[in-house]
């Protein structure tokens, strides 16, 4: 019995902790923009959906990566998918 209301408590910590994480990024987002680094793209592997990361709300701030993934719902043909965040411009 203990064992289960510790793993219950420990799956809602967790829960918990990813949505206000996710609030807080969503809130700082906007007044992080000035600093974000400009042409990165995001899209989607499946449809060729494009679309620029920072008019999304995703800010890369001093980034190296070449490209990453994130789970996220493409627009175009309406299913989650892992899309693509590469760069396209150089880095500012």
């Amino acid at each position: 019995m203990n064992v289960a209301l510790i793993i219950l408590a420990c799956v809602a910590w967790t829960v918990f902790l990813f949505f206000a994480i996710a609030f807080i990024a969503r809130r700082l987002s906007p007044k992080l923009a000035p600093y974000a680094d400009k042409g990165w793209e995001v899209h989607c592997r499946k449809c060729g959906w494009k679309h620029e990361a920072l008019s999304l709300g995703i800010v890369r701030i001093h980034a190296y990566s070449r490209g990453k993934r994130i789970l996220g719902k493409c627009p175009h043909c309406r299913k989650f998918r892992m899309l693509a965040l590469e760069r396209t411009g150089p880095r500012s």
